[in-house]
């Protein structure tokens, strides 16, 4: 089983998203272990890690302190206790996929603004940002699917939780990236 149903932001009523995100993740679960399933992968997410500024220079892991702190990340952070406490209680393999900002030309929720960098001046329509430098790490729709799959085939993962990882850039790095496609962009 692969498990993608969430809310993407934090935006949502409280109960609403603890329905969805927290509930349904453990229903999920439940569900798979009452029939048997003993194979999940379910898509946590880069934002349990919080801001960069908590890690410096260096690439974030799968074993650092995760600093999430908004609605989203922390309904990650527990959905990640929750898989564990189903790993260890009832020996289920749950493995959390951690992808960083996904990017495709239809996504439209959740962090857009690297999409929109891309997609709205290949429309034609143009775009700005507040911050040049504001940082994404995308990684495209398809690199995520071909993560889930090979995860999701292994009778035994070798860990609980992967970083996708992705490709640090700024927004102006990235819009310097389509002028060269799109002059005048």
């Amino acid at each position: 089983v692969i498990n993608l149903a969430y809310f993407l932001g934090s935006d949502y009523p409280p109960r609403v998203a603890f329905k969805l995100n927290i509930l349904g993740m453990d229903n999920c679960f439940e569900a798979c272990r009452l029939a048997g399933v003993n194979r999940i992968a379910y898509a946590s997410s880069l934002a349990v890690s919080g801001e960069q500024k908590f890690y410096g220079d260096r690439l974030i892991n799968e074993d650092d302190f995760r600093h999430g702190h908004v609605q989203y990340a922390m309904h990650k952070i527990f959905n990640e206790w929750q898989a564990q406490d189903y790993r260890e209680k009832h020996g289920m393999e749950i493995t959390a996929i951690r992808p960083a900002n996904v990017t495709g030309p239809d996504k439209i929720i959740g962090s857009v603004d690297h999409v929109f960098c891309i997609t709205t001046p290949a429309r034609g329509n143009p775009v700005s940002f507040p911050f040049r430098d504001a940082m994404r790490c995308p990684i495209h729709v398809d690199e995520v699917a071909e993560i889930f799959a090979r995860v999701i085939v292994k009778d035994k993962p070798e860990h609980w939780i992967y970083n996708t990882g992705g490709q640090a850039i700024s927004l102006g790095e990235l819009a310097d990236i389509v002028r060269e496609f799109l002059p005048g962009a």
